[in-house]
């Protein structure tokens, strides 16, 4: 057993250890991203592998096994392997999503194991996890309509979550870089804005961090979720930045589906009725059409693009697609969302 009081350290200066890509090699076991562009078979030998590109893949640690520090990475090549996924990796336009997203989060769980093992602290690690971090909520929604199979969003949440939480650690540190806190408080606050804890949390913090404009801006969407205030809820979402939509997206079903159960008791009578655009306005619907789909698998009548509320009690219908918004739409940099500056 190590002792408490013992640094670890890692040995191992590449990306991949010499080991495990040897291994993998014999086993055909190398990810397309890991192989030179230029082989065309699928079988790769040691000279189709460009050591550059191979990176440590995650394995689960093996109980009662002596870590072996030669096969575990130092913090500045852990930020340089995870800069090279997001930089060069994520931004390639050749391969589908999912499949960069399946290698992308294996080798970053990796990253942040032998973070943990070394117990490594300060800027560094801050911004490996930053970066972890983000790339997780960029995933979740940019994987929302994907098959089970390609997607996991229970353990992509875990590891959202984790990363999160390993962060909040290091920023307690009085020494720490705590420049990008207000940002991924805010990131904390959205995506948890149901949970009982997370206003106190937010009156408990620095009042450096409080009053920063990315949070202030955060829990006034929080504030307007818990009052009930839908109008103003999405018209502050679409303010937003990209990542704190991400970040309440999850919430946008719920939300949504108690707006038009409020405006179903509020809008109710015999002759009176309700324009489908408006509705897809108020509650940011990227198209009509979707706010009248919306509308009528809820148990509401649509006639002629006209809503007709009655007060019966809603059907529960949820589907992913309902939770998308609006502003959210469109080509952006991933490489500018999830590693800024």
């Amino acid at each position: 057993m190590v002792g408490e009081s013992l640094i670890l350290k890692g040995k191992c200066f590449l990306m991949c250890p010499e080991s495990e890509l040897i291994r993998r090699q014999k086993q055909n076991r190398l990810s397309v991203f890991e192989i030179s562009p230029n082989v065309a078979t699928q079988v790769s030998t040691r000279s189709d592998t460009n050591e550059i590109k191979a990176v440590k893949e995650y394995a689960r640690p093996a109980a009662g096994k002596v870590i072996d520090m030669e096969l575990i990475r130092p913090i500045d090549v852990l930020l340089k392997t995870i800069k090279y996924l997001i930089n060069s990796v994520a931004t390639r336009q050749d391969k589908p999503w999912s499949t960069i997203y399946s290698f992308i989060s294996n080798r970053i769980r990796a990253v942040k194991q032998d973070l943990t093992i070394q117990r490594c602290k300060g800027r560094k690690a801050i911004r490996v996890l930053e970066l972890a971090a983000r790339f997780y909520l960029f995933s979740e929604v940019k994987m929302a309509d994907a098959p089970v199979e390609d997607f996991d969003p229970i353990l992509n949440r875990d590891q959202l979550l984790d990363a999160l939480y390993k962060l909040f650690e290091l920023y307690a540190d009085d020494s720490a870089d705590c420049s990008n806190q207000a940002e991924f408080e805010s990131y904390n606050v959205l995506y948890n804005l149901d949970k009982e804890n997370i206003e106190m949390r937010a009156m408990l913090m620095n009042i450096h961090f409080r009053e920063s404009a990315i949070l202030q801006h955060a829990l006034s969407i929080c504030k307007a979720a818990w009052l009930k205030n839908y109008v103003k809820f999405f018209k502050l979402v679409d303010k937003s930045s990209y990542l704190c939509q991400c970040a309440v997206r999850r919430h946008i079903y719920r939300i949504r589906r108690e707006a038009i159960q409020t405006m179903n008791m509020a809008y109710s009578n015999r002759t009176g009725t309700f324009p489908i655009e408006k509705l897809a306005q108020i509650l940011q619907f990227k198209e009509c059409s979707l706010a009248e789909e919306f509308s009528s698998v809820h148990g509401i009548e649509v006639t002629c693009s006209q809503l007709t509320f009655t007060k019966k009690p809603l059907i529960v219908f949820q589907d992913r697609k309902f939770s998308t918004i609006a502003s959210t739409d469109g080509d952006i940099s991933i490489s500018a969302i999830i590693a800024p500056g």
